[in-house]
């Protein structure tokens, strides 16, 4: 399997993974398997279907992270949500159906559960016509993604619960994927000129957690309702709502006072929209995504550093590659190949499979050629991912600087002594 920009696909490549409809997101476009020609390319880059995974000789291995039944609850989920926001938009006191979100999130996490390897952030859909699906559905499914790799944080976090209450991820998912559900009350004009701006110091934008809160708070479990009100708090307290519900000026929240969840959801909020961008909502305005390289490298700099929980930081860099397997790229030396395998401790420096015939070939070359081990290749780099020019992008974490593993081990070992040492004193 083989990622490639829409700009860059070729007449007779053949789908890896199916295509979803933009305007009805539920509905599988173009199927597996199906051969691409000359007018369907031109029709899904209308579309501002932005990507395909397409077959590929030698990058067989790339369908690991990808399973049938996590695409088709990520389906059911973005349903979900366009029916909520219908609701939303239609009625004063819409009826959310709490009950169907959170099968909807507990099927995603069941087929989470089934492909370990899947968990890895590989596919965004279509950049879909209704504003905030593709947003919606991108901010669930990433922070499920980092629920289940926090899950001794969330326990670390969540005292007062026990450990497999405090581990569960259902509640999270269903805040994540209703965040911006007061977006559908806020006047036209208002979201029109954020999605041109992005700028989130608009306090008239900013109602919408207030609103969105006051729509689910008596439907949602607390924590998931928490996250509507709270998922733009940063750990540096610049963050809104001010203190108090209806405060309108004064500081936010603060690192721990924010609830685990709405800090989960914050960072993949925060990812999504340095992703896509002003615009990004918009299907009259011609967005490329930022590449994923890029975003994290923002994040690693003030002011990013500052609002994002540093463990969720780490978090992001174990389920956001910032060069995903099986995605086309181009080394400093000219020669152009596939990522062929990512280390979060070394994001940048992956192995990548160099292609016998280059780019100009796609259609006759194949990855059973050369692989570079970047990490044994000082002198070499990526300069082109995504489509994009990335050469200013790359970044080396400093040694430990994302290795989640090793805090949760300590964590662990930390609650253990203590567990000895009340033994000790009863």
């Amino acid at each position: 399997m083989l990622k490639v920009p829409i700009v860059q696909a070729r007449a007779g490549m053949v789908l890896a993974t199916p295509i979803m409809h933009p305007v009805k997101p539920e509905m599988v476009l173009l199927r597996s398997g199906f051969k691409l020609g000359a007018r369907e390319i031109e029709k899904l880059a209308e579309m501002r279907v932005r990507e395909l995974w397409v077959k590929f000789p030698g990058l067989e291995f790339v369908s690991g992270y990808f399973s049938s039944e996590v695409q088709a609850a990520q389906r059911d989920i973005t349903a979900h949500l366009s029916k909520a926001f219908d609701m939303a938009v239609r009625e004063a006191d819409p009826d959310l159906q709490y009950h169907e979100y959170r099968s909807s999130v507990a099927a995603l996490l069941d087929a989470l559960s089934r492909c370990p390897q899947a968990r890895v952030f590989m596919q965004e859909l279509a950049e879909a016509k209704r504003p905030g699906m593709r947003h919606g559905t991108t901010v669930c499914l990433l922070s499920m993604l980092l629920g289940l790799k926090l899950d001794f944080y969330m326990e670390h976090e969540r005292t007062r619960l026990t450990s497999a209450q405090a581990r569960d991820t259902t509640p999270l998912g269903v805040g994540a994927l209703l965040h911006d559900i007061g977006m559908t009350r806020i006047e036209a004009r208002v979201l029109e000129d954020f999605r041109v701006t992005q700028d989130v110091s608009d306090t008239r934008w900013q109602q919408h957690v207030l609103i969105g809160y006051g729509m689910v708070n008596k439907v949602l479990e607390p924590s998931a309702a928490n996250i509507v009100l709270h998922h733009h708090q940063r750990m540096d307290g610049t963050g809104f709502p001010a203190k108090g519900v209806s405060a309108r000026e004064g500081e936010g929240l603060r690192g721990s006072d924010i609830h685990i969840f709405s800090r989960i959801v914050f960072a993949a909020d925060l990812f999504d929209r340095l992703r896509h961008g002003p615009g990004a909502d918009d299907p009259s305005v011609p967005v490329t995504p930022r590449p994923a390289v890029r975003v994290l490298s923002r994040l690693r700099q003030n002011p990013f550093k500052q609002w994002v929980d540093p463990m969720v930081m780490r978090a992001l860099m174990s389920v956001v590659p910032a060069y995903a397997p099986g995605s086309l790229v181009k080394l400093s030396d000219g020669r152009v190949g596939a990522v062929a395998s990512w280390d979060h401790a070394k994001p940048c420096r992956p192995s990548v499979f160099v292609f016998k015939d280059g780019e100009a070939s796609l259609d006759r070359a194949d990855a059973r050629g050369e692989r570079v081990d970047l990490t044994r290749e000082p002198s070499l780099s990526i300069i082109e991912a995504e489509g994009q020019d990335v050469s200013r992008d790359n970044f080396d974490p400093a040694p430990g600087e994302f290795d989640l593993e090793a805090v949760a081990k300590s964590m662990a070992n930390r609650a253990d002594d203590l567990s000895r040492g009340m033994r000790k004193v009863g």
